[in-house]
């Protein structure tokens, strides 16, 4: 038992004698990824595996109305799109009456707290309105922005390289996707 008062359970023993599995008996595990168990006991094929995604802004919305039912739907979807990107939790712990500054400064902080310090947040300077492009480029880059925004990863490439001589506006274009 921890400070907390939370109790620990080994499982590494246990997990090295998979014959005690029955139908009987069930176990939910929880992890942040599937590397964090033990590697004999996902592979006996006695566990399924379910990965929960972090939730949409709409997600945070419908959550923050549940929560606080007189908070304006207008509010509501305003305060899940600034804290997009965060847990139910940390989204949750979030002033409701806080400007949109503050909410950001929100989610740094518990992005921070939940990454340890191995994430950075970046608030861009500028937007794709700054940069001059070929249309069909820009159309290109606001459909990939969209999409993931959308949370639809499968219209998203894998990557985007950007190439060409000093000066021509990597590094800008970079900043204006974020």
């Amino acid at each position: 038992q921890d400070e907390k008062g939370n109790i620990s359970f080994i499982l590494c023993e246990w997990a090295q004698q998979l014959h005690q599995l029955h139908s009987s008996h069930h176990l939910i595990l929880v992890a942040r990824t599937p590397e964090q168990l033990d590697a004999e006991l996902t592979a006996s094929g006695y566990l399924g595996m379910v990965e929960l995604p972090l939730p949409s802004a709409e997600d945070l919305s419908e959550a923050l109305l549940e929560k606080s039912p007189c908070l304006p739907q207008n509010r509501a979807t305003l305060i899940g799109r600034a804290l997009s990107g965060l847990s139910y939790i940390h989204a949750l712990k979030a002033d409701l009456g806080a400007s949109i500054t503050e909410l950001r400064a929100h989610k740094k902080e518990a992005l921070s707290e939940q990454y340890s310090g191995l994430l950075e947040v970046l608030e861009p300077n500028y937007g794709l309105d700054v940069m001059v492009l070929p249309i069909e480029l820009t159309q290109y880059l606001r459909h990939v922005l969209k999409s993931m925004a959308a949370g639809d990863y499968g219209e998203v490439p894998a990557g985007i390289v950007l190439m060409g001589p000093p000066g021509t506006g990597k590094s800008l274009l970079a900043q204006c996707l974020c």
